[in-house]
This record gives structure tokens, C-alpha cells and sequence, in this order.
């Protein structure tokens, strides 16, 4: 097996990751590293860097677009027969799934998940077809991030 290994004399490196799909490869935005280096990135990504920056974790964030180098087609076959270990090898693993609503989405979620809890969800009130529940359930369900084979590895 692989592993991504540092040298003896160094503590493992500590990082999180980011999973997520690029999205719309017809809406590019420049995005300028630290050394000021111009790198084009995708509108779902562009869309996922704020709320990244608002995460309680100050470690660093592996990101595919930003840490594969894009031009470099043997590096970035290199990289991808790699990337299972750096998901396995993260602390943690952020999952974007998009801007859209799901501040709204989670309570019903959590409210659907109770209902269903219960012997006789009817009696408790667990939502008809057109209740708003239900389009936020599947508004999550949706998301193209669940259709990506990558998620297994990640």
C-alpha cells in the first residue's frame, strides 16, 4: 500500500480537505496564491472558499485545483492514483455541496429525522407530499456531489 510519509526527523504533516465537484468548467475566476501566482478555479469552488475561510479548524486546507498542478498532465495522473490517501490521511473532510439553501435545508432534515422516529409518524405529524420538507430532503439528495465516483475515496 501508499502512504504519504514525511521524513523521520519531521511530525506528520496535519491538514484538512475539501471535497466537492468543479462545477461549471465555462465560469472560470482567478484566484491568486500566496506567492501571487494566477490560477483559474471554478465558480463552485470560488463559491466554497468563503465559507471555508469561516471554519473553526486553522489547519491548512488540501484542495485539488489549488494543490495539483492543473497543467501538468503527469503530475496530476500522479496525483489522482494519490488522492485516496490524502482523504484517508486528512483530519478532516469538508463536504461542499453548494450555497443554496441549506441553512434552510437542516432544520427540516432534523425535523423529517425526528418524525420518522416515531411509532405512528402521521400522529406526529410527519409531512404530506407537499410539504416544504420534503423538496429541501430532496434539494440535498440532488446535489451533484453525491452522483461523483470520487466519493468513495473521499
Amino acid at each position: 500500500t501508499e502512504r504519504l510519509v514525511r521524513p523521520d526527523n519531521e511530525p506528520p504533516l496535519r491538514y484538512d480537505a475539501l471535497s466537492y465537484t468543479w462545477g461549471d468548467r465555462d465560469h472560470a475566476f482567478t484566484f491568486i496564491c500566496n506567492g501571487g501566482q494566477e490560477l483559474q478555479i471554478h465558480k463552485n469552488l470560488h463559491d466554497a472558499l468563503p465559507y471555508l475561510a469561516r471554519r473553526r479548524s486553522s489547519l491548512p486546507i488540501w484542495i485539488d485545483a489549488l494543490c495539483i498542478n492543473q497543467a501538468d498532465e503527469a503530475e496530476k495522473a500522479e496525483q489522482i492514483g494519490l488522492m485516496h490517501h490524502v482523504y484517508r490521511q486528512a483530519d478532516m473532510v469538508c463536504i461542499w455541496l453548494g450555497p443554496r439553501r441549506l441553512g434552510q435545508v437542516m432544520p427540516e432534515l432534523h425535523a423529517l429525522r425526528r418524525a420518522g422516529e416515531e411509532r405512528d409518524p402521521a400522529e406526529f405529524g410527519l409531512p404530506g407530499g407537499a410539504d416544504p420538507a420534503w423538496a429541501a430532503l430532496d434539494e440535498l439528495a440532488n446535489k451533484k456531489w453525491f452522483c461523483r465516483l470520487w466519493v468513495v475515496q473521499e
